[in-house]
């Protein structure tokens, strides 16, 4: 657990793939209610990119509630694998909401992640 001043990536990694998931089974089960989940995957995709990516595509995991950058270890931490496995949530997300806006920015992240996250001398995350 962290301080209530900050929120952290993973929740709303979270709540995408459930929403996405929950889409799904409502449009097969309660196809009335679909519609509302796929509003929230909408909101938690735009949330998760306002407050933890920044212009050069690194995707940090805790910022201050508020959105903006901790100073130091604890708000520079980045981590590859966490930020790749958002991306393919996100890039499921982009698809079902028929947003191809997401797509530059998502590209640009995973291409940002595999930059800092590759390990040059012995290859892999």
């Amino acid at each position: 657990p962290i301080s209530d001043e900050y929120t952290m990536h993973g929740f709303y990694m979270v709540r995408i793939h459930y929403c996405y998931n929950m889409y799904l089974a409502a449009k097969v089960f309660e196809p009335d209610i679909a519609p509302k989940y796929l509003e929230k995957l909408r909101v938690c995709v735009d949330n998760s990119l306002k407050f933890f990516s920044d212009e050069e595509g690194n995707v940090r995991e805790v910022v201050y509630r508020d959105g903006s950058r901790v100073d130091g270890i604890f708000g520079n931490h980045i981590n590859p694998g966490h930020t790749l496995e958002e991306m393919w949530f996100m890039l499921h997300a982009a698809d079902i909401l028929e947003d191809d806006s997401y797509t530059e920015k998502l590209v640009k992240i995973i291409k940002r992640t595999l930059e800092i996250g590759w390990d040059k001398e012995f290859g892999g995350i």
